[in-house]
């Protein structure tokens, strides 16, 4: 078996960049992550030590939404219900009888005050 200087070049080439990059990712990543549990957690403590306890609260994929009597809370933003201009909702299902990722989107005179 006859392994000419090209062949090792080209599996270096290959090896090397991928070993690095491999070996860069493990070493930048946090060493401790907040899992999505533990920051709704702290987002609804927050929340209710600044408005206190709400009425209800609505589960989304990231924040809650918490309701309360006048006023509801939105991503850490204060939205009284009489700004509130329009709700509509997203289905963004692929097919018809599918649960697919639903939004509430809210239309109010705060929304460019949301993040």
């Amino acid at each position: 078996m006859d392994i000419n200087l090209e062949t090792v070049l080209l599996v270096l080439l290959i090896i090397l960049p991928v070993a690095y990059f491999l070996w860069r990712n493990r070493r930048l990543e946090p060493q401790v992550q907040q899992s999505l549990d533990e920051r709704r957690e702290e987002y609804v403590h927050k929340m209710t030590a600044q408005y206190g306890e709400p009425e209800q609260s609505l589960w989304t994929a990231e924040m809650p939404l918490l309701i309360y009597d006048g006023f509801m809370v939105m991503e850490g933003v204060r939205v009284p219900y009489d700004s509130i201009e329009n709700v509509t909702w997203n289905n963004s299902s692929d097919y018809p009888t599918g649960g697919g990722i639903y939004q509430v989107i809210v239309r109010s005179a705060h929304s460019s005050a949301w993040p």
